[in-house]
């Protein structure tokens, strides 16, 4: 490693324990692994799922693999095919390495166009599901204590993400259509009513809630619509077995 300090390539961070993997590209494969280790030793890495794995096994568990020895102009296609051969600890099933340069402006702005409206696939939707499901949840075995939750619910006052913003006809059918036909499970539903119970609304919560629906007239349509939501939750049927009168 010492005689490959200026020297790009591939290389893997592999769990001796199970051996899984994360699967990166460097153009200084020594720097790369200096600051991989550096970041996980703090608990400071980018990449949650690595470490967390990093937390559970220790630093005894991992080991820095070189896979092969490339030209920078190589990195991407090289990381890309061993990404798709395995790489258990990657957010990103797509290669990405940056190489050490710092993007400008125009690049920043090119790259926001790019992934303006993107939709992501069923797949990578999927894949981002599983690698951050249980322990490998940055928020795995927490519960917020009271104190906690009112320092939360005062910090976000005043400010909504989506203040002044509108949701496209297309944006509204895509979410209609996902969640058209879906059914909680009773634990579920359990768990979302044990996580609302006992949770006081403040003055300033309930007053927005009276102002929002003040004067406000749903059509018949609506109340039947809610009608059968209630049904749904009380006999956890799906829409199509309620009989509607």
């Amino acid at each position: 490693m010492k005689s490959n300090l200026k020297t790009s390539g591939i290389y893997a961070i592999k769990n001796i324990v199970n051996g899984k993997r994360y699967i990166g590209s460097a153009v200084h494969l020594r720097k790369r692994r200096t600051r991989h280790f550096g970041n996980l030793r703090k608990g400071t890495h980018k990449n949650i799922i690595l470490q967390n794995a990093w937390n559970k096994y220790g630093y005894g568990s991992f080991e820095f693999n070189i896979l092969e020895y490339c030209s920078k102009d190589m990195l991407l296609e090289r990381e890309q095919q061993y990404i798709d051969e395995k790489s258990d600890y990657n957010i990103c099933s797509v290669a990405g390495n940056t190489s050490g340069v710092k993007h400008t402006e125009g690049a920043k702005t090119k790259m926001s166009k790019a992934h303006s409206g993107k939709i992501l696939s069923a797949e990578h939707r999927i894949h981002i599901s599983e690698a951050t499901k249980g322990e490998n949840n940055p928020n795995f075995g927490r519960k917020h204590t009271p104190e906690a939750l009112a320092k939360i619910s005062l910090a976000s006052i005043g400010r909504a993400t989506f203040s002044g913003k509108k949701h496209t006809e297309e944006a509204k059918k895509r979410m209609s259509d996902w969640h058209t036909g879906k059914v909680l499970s009773d634990e579920t539903c359990k768990k979302m009513s044990t996580s609302h119970k006992d949770v006081p609304l403040s003055e300033t919560h309930r007053n927005r809630i009276s102002n929002a629906l003040s004067g406000r007239k749903l059509s018949a349509e609506h109340r039947e619509n809610l009608r059968i939501a209630a049904l749904n939750r009380k006999y956890r049927k799906t829409p199509e077995d309620v009989e509607c009168k």
